[in-house]
């Protein structure tokens, strides 16, 4: 599917709607939304709609490896932010584990990166530090919604946003591309998704996005195997050390559990 990145946002949002609705009426759900939160709603949905933009942009501009990576970065921004937002207790030790992060992303740099890959670095950050910003206001609705019924109200938004700047002649081509963005829709915007936002129920957002972590280790694999793109040593070297961080971090919350 080569279409343009806003076209596959806005499709992959249209999708998702429909396949979410399904999931609640499954799960015995009431599609209901209380007042005092729409602002908070509004936000979270304008800020996955930013949090998708800078993604699909990063991918445009570098590849899968790179571009997952940066994304992945998520965790420890989250980790960094959440003491700020939701007031719970800074650990130091994450101070370490950030900068080890920014050598990792540093090394992900060639040596001597184009443009290209400056500006696709920087937006795969900015779409992880707008990302770990949503889930962390998520954290605080999901004692009155559902993981689903969340993810609904804010890919709401990223439709609604986006239809303003969908040209009459686009839809051919969203009614072109209508399986692959069925598939990338229902599974990993409706499911894969929601499944993250309901995990806030149980976990905080670092824990739920740590153990998440493992998922650029599947994109780079189906980045070659699908794309033929094969990562450099740069990559596999910042990567390794991005994931080491995250590994790190998530063993330390089991210890922390365990106590």
């Amino acid at each position: 599917m080569n279409i343009d990145p806003k076209l596959a946002i806005f499709g992959r949002a249209l999708t998702a709607l429909p396949a979410l609705y399904l999931l609640m009426v499954f799960r015995k759900e009431k599609l209901v939304y209380r007042r005092e939160n729409l602002k908070v709603l509004v936000t979270t949905g304008v800020l996955f709609c930013l949090h998708w933009i800078l993604y699909f942009w990063s991918l445009a501009l570098t590849n899968v490896a790179v571009g997952v990576i940066t994304i992945f970065t998520y965790p420890i921004w989250t980790v960094l932010l959440e003491p700020f937002i939701l007031k719970t207790k800074f650990d130091k030790v994450n101070l370490i584990l950030a900068f080890a992060l920014v050598v990792g992303v540093y090394i992900l740099v060639p040596p001597e990166p184009s443009n290209a890959m400056f500006w696709g670095i920087s937006s795969g950050i900015g779409s992880a530090v707008v990302y770990a910003f949503r889930n962390i206001l998520s954290k605080s609705l999901i004692t009155a919604y559902s993981g689903f019924q969340l993810t609904f109200f804010q890919i709401s938004v990223v439709a609604i946003i986006l239809l303003f700047f969908i040209k009459p002649g686009e839809w051919a081509i969203l009614w072109d591309n209508k399986y692959m963005l069925l598939l990338l829709g229902a599974f990993t915007s409706a499911l894969g998704h929601g499944l993250m936002v309901h995990s806030l129920k149980y976990f905080n957002p670092g824990e739920a996005g740590i153990m998440a972590s493992l998922q650029p280790v599947y994109s780079i694999i189906l980045g070659y195997f699908v794309l033929r793109e094969l990562p450099n040593g740069n990559v596999l070297m910042g990567g390794a050390i991005i994931l080491g961080i995250v590994v790190v971090e998530m063993w330390r919350k089991m210890q922390k559990t365990k106590v």
